[in-house]
């Protein structure tokens, strides 16, 4: 069915093609699955999440745990961090843009100042790795999401590099704990295995999804108690909700259910935060790679066998342009599995990065950059 859908979205989507000019490359040296940009949209820092790739780890050079922060008006290469050990998981930018925060599976997270790759700070997290990193406003607060078993979250003071709380479900015994998770069975136990979240633009409340797909609200006032269910995913581990976004008005929330139970069908849904209710809005479109705008006008996603990207008002998903992408010699693996980060938009919502296109060195040569306006 999707793929009858997938080519009535071509036919039409045909007609209302995206001015071609207002798309251009970022030039890449060497390998880098994955990206992070600056709120500005002038600094694109570039990683290889060890994740991604499929040879054997030993057998690759260093460089390629190396984060490479480009600028992208000049199109060049700014600088290169060197000074880590291990690979990066995830990249977050601080509201202003100064600094970002580099996540590793060793555990550490490392504090850099954006313009000079100086670094500032390292919080000395868990073995396990602590990704993804949430930055607050105010830039003196990280969440990150710690691994264990049940997942939890810790709320980092960055300047004094200690852990301020724990974000956790909490229960009264552990036998209440194993009867609740089926004795830590991985099928029960994924509704409590946190894989992304986000939060609200005011930063009262942090939304997290678990690999059942599973949707919980932390109210980040009461930091010690237990989150609210918003939204019951599946009755098993299988990542049907590869992201969620908040919309600027922080009393909704769009993300795209991929299904396989009878529960929930396939589609985008737009969720209310305060009462939980989730309502189906589309289901025409594979829409398992997306993004929205930041100003919440405007939802882009993205066919990868015909390497073309969509982009709609959120109230009218029908009148959507197309961009035709030229990567019929690139692997979009990325794209499908690991979605998190392979659409971004500038906090002002006026250029769109694309990148996950890796040819057959396994090296990602270019990430496009489309003006939206």
């Amino acid at each position: 069915m999707h793929k009858f859908l997938c080519v009535l979205l071509i036919f039409f989507g045909a007609m209302a093609s995206f001015a071609q000019d207002n798309v251009r490359k970022l030039d890449l040296v060497g390998i880098g699955t994955e990206f992070s940009v600056a709120p500005d949209g002038q600094t694109v820092v570039v990683f290889t999440n060890g994740i991604l790739m499929s040879e054997d780890l030993a057998d690759l050079d260093e460089s390629v745990l190396y984060l490479q922060v480009y600028n992208v008006e000049s199109n060049a290469l700014s600088y290169e961090i060197t000074d880590v050990t291990d690979y990066a998981l995830d990249i977050a930018f601080s509201a202003d843009g100064s600094t970002f925060a580099s996540s590793h599976q060793n555990g550490l997270i490392h504090i850099w100042n954006t313009e000079t790759g100086e670094k500032l700070q390292t919080l000395y997290g868990t073995n396990h790795g602590a990704y993804p990193n949430y930055v607050f406003n105010n830039g003196q607060l990280l969440l990150s999401r710690n691994s264990g078993q049940p997942s939890t979250y810790l709320l980092w003071n960055i300047e004094s590099g200690s852990i301020q709380s724990i974000l956790a479900h909490r229960f009264e015994s552990r036998s209440e704990m194993e009867a609740k998770t089926d004795n830590f069975n991985y099928t029960s136990l994924a509704h409590f295995m946190h894989t992304f979240g986000a939060l609200t633009p005011d930063e009262t409340w942090f939304v997290s999804v678990t690999q059942s797909g599973h949707i919980w609200r932390w109210d980040l006032s009461t930091l010690h108690e237990n989150p609210r269910l918003l939204f019951e995913g599946e009755n098993q581990p299988s990542f049907p909700i590869r992201k969620l976004f908040i919309h600027p008005d922080g009393d909704t929330a769009l993300f795209y259910f991929d299904a396989r139970d009878d529960d929930n069908a396939v589609g985008l849904y737009k969720l209310a935060l305060g009462s939980g209710g989730a309502i189906r809005i589309n289901g025409d479109y594979d829409m398992r790679a997306m993004t929205i705008t930041p100003d919440g006008n405007t939802v882009i996603w993205g066919n990868v066998s015909e390497q073309q990207i969509f982009i709609a008002p959120l109230d009218n998903l029908e009148a959507f342009e197309t961009i035709d992408l030229a990567v019929a010699d690139y692997i979009t693996q990325p794209w499908v599995t690991y979605a998190q980060s392979s659409f971004q938009v500038s906090a002002d919502s006026k250029t769109l990065f694309v990148g996950g296109f890796l040819n057959d060195d396994r090296e990602s040569d270019f990430i496009y950059v489309i003006d939206l306006d």
